[in-house]
Parts: C-alpha cells; sequence; structure tokens
C-alpha cells in the first residue's frame, strides 16, 4: 500500500495535480495488516503526512467496515426504504394493488437489492429487518390485505419473499 501511494505521489507531482491529503482515508480488512501510511508532499514544504484511519469507506453506495459486516449499508438502505414508503403513503391515497406493486418494485425495492450480491445478508436479524419492510408496506399502505397472513400478502402482491433472493 506504501508502495501505490509513492507511486500516486510521483504522478501527482508530473502533473502538476496536488491532492488534497485530509480527504485521503485508509480502511484495512483483516487483522495483521501494517495500518500506518504516510504521504510525502515535495512542493515548497517537504513533509510527511500520516494518514487518517478510518471505520468504513463508502465505495459505490456500498458501506464497506473493516469486519466486512455491512451492518451500516443494510440499515441506511432499509431507513431509504422507509422514506420511500411513507413518500407513497403520503401521495396515494387510494392505491389498488397493481399500483402499488409498480411503485413498491421501482421505488422501495430497488434500496433493498442494491448490490446484495455483495453484502448477502446472512444473518437472521438482518434478514429479518429487510422483511420488516415488506411487512410494513403491505400492511399500512394497502389496508384491504392487513388481516391476511404475511405469505398470502406477498403472494397477492407479487413480491418475492428475501429468503428465496438471499439463497440464489
Amino acid at each position: 500500500m506504501q508502495y501505490a501511494l509513492d507511486a500516486l505521489q510521483k504522478w501527482s507531482e508530473k502533473w502538476l495535480l496536488n491532492p488534497n491529503i485530509n480527504k485521503f482515508q485508509v480502511v484495512t480488512f483483516g487483522r495483521s495488516v501494517d495500518k500506518s501510511y504516510k504521504y510525502t508532499t515535495r512542493d515548497c514544504n517537504t513533509q510527511t503526512i500520516p494518514l487518517k484511519r478510518g471505520i468504513q469507506v463508502l465505495d459505490l453506495g456500498v458501506y464497506f467496515d473493516e469486519k466486512l459486516s455491512f451492518k451500516e449499508h443494510i440499515h441506511a438502505n432499509i431507513n431509504k426504504a422507509y422514506m420511500v414508503l411513507g413518500l407513497i403513503k403520503r401521495n396515494f391515497k387510494y392505491l389498488t394493488i397493481p399500483t402499488f406493486i409498480q411503485l413498491y418494485i421501482s421505488m422501495v425495492s430497488f434500496h433493498l437489492d442494491y448490490c446484495s450480491s455483495v453484502w448477502a445478508p446472512y444473518r437472521t436479524g438482518d434478514i429479518e429487518a429487510l422483511e420488516k419492510v415488506k411487512k410494513r408496506a403491505t400492511t399500512k399502505i394497502l389496508p384491504g390485505l392487513k388481516n391476511l397472513p404475511y405469505s398470502e400478502r406477498l403472494k397477492i402482491c407479487k413480491i418475492p419473499d428475501v429468503d428465496v433472493d438471499v439463497v440464489k
């Protein structure tokens, strides 16, 4: 990693591009990894600056942390899905089931499925939290289906079960 930082420094000198070192952040994955990295500036006052250590990093919309647990990512996406469900509930008073299906697939399930091949939930608590979004959507937004069992509501709305998505 230090070799890559030195190469970046040489490249930025060659092209006269000075990176903002305050925005650099180092996140390491694993236990026995050298955790101290430095960036050397060679402008008017040569100095070696230690880079900040980070706990997590956001890359392409996915939160990666040191332990690769993706807990922060799952909770952030669940909160976004709840916000969109609230938006749907406030703005669409008389929803039919086909309209709800279109809105759910296009606006809510996107947040729950984004990059799921990377962070595939394997903990029971995470799967239940994702499933809770679907339960709330089918009971609060479609009051006509409120008294039906959850599996029946999913079949009527043609929404796949989270467990099936995770396994495949």
